[in-house]
């Protein structure tokens, strides 16, 4: 009887340790496995144009990154809210918020507006 009580101690001890570890693991039944915080955003359209001007990679734009577009370079002042010297993401949305409608700041200019 003696090995009984020894295999029956392990058993419990064994269920004890397991039921916290089961109850945190990301897997609950019935859950999707994939984790919804772990699935990525979709990439707006001005974050991939903020993306493609940010030449060195830093998630800024320098005046210098912005040289190839006179609307952008001519309005950098404005749009520099924290007055640091470049635009993070958010300045950037709303140097694009206050273009005018139809086309994108960093965009080729239209017929309309001299090329400079």
């Amino acid at each position: 009887m003696r090995p009984m009580k020894k295999t029956i101690s392990l058993l419990i001890s064994a269920l004890w340790l397991a039921v916290p570890a089961y109850a945190d693991s990301p897997q609950k039944s019935g859950a999707d496995p994939v984790d919804a915080k772990s699935t990525p955003a979709p990439i707006s359209d001005s974050e991939k144009e903020f993306r493609a001007l940010d030449r060195n990679g830093d998630g800024f734009l320098s005046r210098s990154e912005l040289e190839s577009s006179k609307v952008l370079a001519a309005r950098f002042d404005s749009a520099d809210k924290n007055r640091d010297g470049k635009l993070d993401l958010a300045e950037f949305q709303g140097l694009e918020a206050d273009a005018s409608s139809g086309r994108n700041v960093g965009s080729a200019p239209s017929e309309s507006e001299p090329a400079s």
